[in-house]
C-alpha cells in the first residue's frame, strides 16, 4: 500500500495492478487519475475529494470513499468501474448532484457506512450490494441496472435500504440475492428480474 496525507500533483497518478493508494486528507489532483487498463488497483479516499483532476481512466479499478467525516461522491463528468462506500462513524457519503455512473459493481461495505443519493439518479452495470450500512435514496431518485446477469443483495438488518424507483434495463436475467423494497416504481425495460426465494415489495 501507498499512503499520502493531502494529495495534489501536476503529473498523472497511475495506480498499478494489485496496489492500493490511500489518501488520508484532501484529494485534489491537478492532472489525470489512471488505473492501468487491466488493473485491479484501489484508490482509497479518506478525506475530502475535490475533483479527479483532468479525468478518471477507470481500467478495472476500484474507488473507495472511506471518510470519518462527511464526503461528496463525485459524479459529474466521470464514470467509476467499481465504487465502494466504506465510511466510518457517523460520516455520510453524499452523491454529487449529477448522474452517478458505475460501470461494474456498487458496494456499501461497513456497518457505519451510509450512502445518500439525495437528488440525482444512478446507473450500475454490475452487482448492487449492501453488505452492511445504509443506502438512502431521496424521492424521485431512479437506480437503473443496465448490465448483464446482475445481482441485488441488500443487508436485511440495515436501516434505510429501500429503493425509491428501480429500473431493470439489462440484456439477460438479473437475480435477487435478498428481499428488496421499492418505495416508488419498479420498471423492467430490458431483461428479466428473477426473484427466486426472496420478495420484491413494490409500493408504487
Amino acid at each position: 500500500d501507498n499512503s499520502q496525507g493531502e494529495f495534489a500533483t501536476s503529473g498523472t497518478l497511475t495506480i498499478n495492478t494489485g496496489t492500493q493508494f490511500v489518501v488520508q486528507d484532501t484529494f485534489n489532483p491537478n492532472a489525470a487519475v489512471t488505473f492501468l487498463a487491466a488493473g485491479t488497483g484501489i484508490l482509497r479516499l479518506e478525506g475530502p475529494v475535490t475533483d479527479f483532476g483532468t479525468g478518471l481512466t477507470q481500467g478495472n479499478g476500484t474507488v473507495v470513499y472511506a471518510g470519518s467525516a462527511n464526503q461528496t461522491v463525485l459524479a459529474s463528468g466521470i464514470s467509476y468501474y467499481n465504487l465502494t462506500i466504506d465510511n466510518t462513524g457517523t460520516a455520510q457519503a453524499t452523491q454529487q448532484a449529477a448522474l452517478l455512473d458505475v460501470d461494474n459493481h456498487f458496494l456499501i461495505n461497513d456497518s457505519d457506512a451510509e450512502f445518500v443519493a439525495s437528488t440525482s439518479d444512478m446507473t450500475v452495470g454490475g452487482n448492487f450490494t449492501v453488505v452492511q450500512g445504509n443506502f438512502v435514496a431521496a424521492a424521485g431518485v431512479v437506480v437503473t441496472l443496465n448490465g448483464a446477469a446482475q445481482t441485488i443483495n441488500i443487508d436485511p438488518g440495515g436501516g434505510d435500504n429501500d429503493f425509491m424507483d428501480l429500473t431493470i434495463n439489462g440484456s439477460v436475467t438479473d437475480t435477487l440475492a435478498s428481499s428488496i423494497v421499492v418505495s416508488g416504481t419498479l420498471t423492467i425495460t430490458g431483461g428479466t428480474l428473477e426473484v427466486s426465494t426472496f420478495t420484491a415489495t413494490v409500493a408504487g
